[in-house]
């Protein structure tokens, strides 16, 4: 099959890797790929042959679009977000078009679709007036990831005490990650072998540097692209988001070996309901303190790691290519 995956996302994040690990996994199964995307350090271009890679920017979106769709001639087109989607619901006329929801479900982008892929089962509810074909596919463990470091090596490249009990956040730095409620809740811990180290950049940083300002407990590493290496040095990872659709985060969370507590997001929900993780109520600065301090008594992550199965990336990636080929003979019909 010759593929056209297309993501627009202004920042790297989970779509970001999501695509590009997916493009990847397709060029290895014997598939010719073109990627269009506006973030060309995050394509796996020069990894195969058979990717291409159109780096776009904005402005120019329609145009590499309408370019790229006559010369590449694709079978198939395959849309991450809502503004990939939108755009080759309008420009593809030959081939038909998939789009992967990573967010919300959108009717104005997603409803022209000839077929949606869902990263979750909770967001089906929010499909009922879309009538083409749709599955759920979880995301996977990027083939890209290493094995995390040891506790020892991890805390080592962070600079960070070998003895101390570490709660760690990853990801992008703004008030919707609940960042805010993380700081004000770590800051009201006062036992000073407690360390928070925050992986991550964003808007709200220098916000977030701030508030944690006074505390020398609080770490800011910035962004790292090792950041799943690192996890291992954390002994609880914390998501306090008010909204997720299925965070690859936590999968590396999970992969890493960390304790996890997590606010009640969709996606956190889904994705944690057969785990040891702590579960908490959304913008909530009391319960999360409250789970933090507790986490600090008992270790809560025995079975987690066994769980990780079930976002195998063959299997996930064998699934999708199954779709594209279902979604085509539907369009052949």
């Amino acid at each position: 099959m010759k593929i056209l995956q297309i993501n627009l996302c202004r920042a790297v994040g989970g779509s970001s890797y999501h695509h590009a690990d997916l493009a990847l996994g397709l060029s290895e199964a014997g598939h010719e790929v073109c990627v269009i995307d506006r973030l060309g350090d995050f394509t796996p271009q020069n990894t195969s042959r058979h990717v291409q890679h159109v780096l776009t920017r904005r402005g120019a979106f329609h145009i590499d679009i309408w370019r790229t769709l006559r010369e590449f001639k694709p079978d198939i087109v395959h849309a991450h977000q809502s503004l990939a989607a939108r755009l080759a619901n309008r420009l593809s006329n030959s081939a038909p078009v998939i789009s992967t929801i990573h967010g919300a479900y959108k009717a104005r982008s997603y409803k022209s679709s000839d077929g949606i892929i869902r990263v979750a089962d909770h967001q089906k509810a929010a499909m009922q007036n879309y009538t083409g074909p749709s599955v759920t596919i979880w995301n996977w463990l990027r083939k890209s990831q290493q094995e995390p470091l040891s506790k020892h090596d991890a805390r080592r490249v962070l600079d960070i005490p070998q003895n101390a009990y570490i709660f760690g956040f990853v990801g992008r730095i703004l008030e919707a990650k609940g960042i805010f409620e993380l700081i004000g809740a770590f800051q009201s811990i006062k036992d000073t072998n407690a360390k928070l180290v925050i992986i991550g950049d964003g808007p709200d940083r220098p916000r977030a540097a701030e508030m944690a300002k006074h505390d020398p407990r609080i770490t800011f590493t910035g962004f790292r692209s090792d950041a799943s290496t690192l996890m291992s040095a954390f002994d609880c990872f914390v998501m306090p988001s008010h909204a997720e659709a299925f965070p690859l985060v936590l999968i590396e969370a999970l992969n890493a070996g960390c304790n996890i507590i997590a606010t009640e997001t969709l996606g956190a929900k889904e994705m944690l309901a057969e785990t040891s993780a702590i579960l908490l109520p959304l913008k909530n600065k009391e319960s999360l303190a409250k789970a933090m301090v507790k986490s600090m008594t008992y270790c809560h992550n025995e079975d987690n790691r066994s769980l990780l199965s079930a976002f195998e990336r063959a299997g996930q990636i064998d699934r999708t290519i199954e779709f594209y080929r279902a979604i085509i003979s539907n369009d052949q019909e």
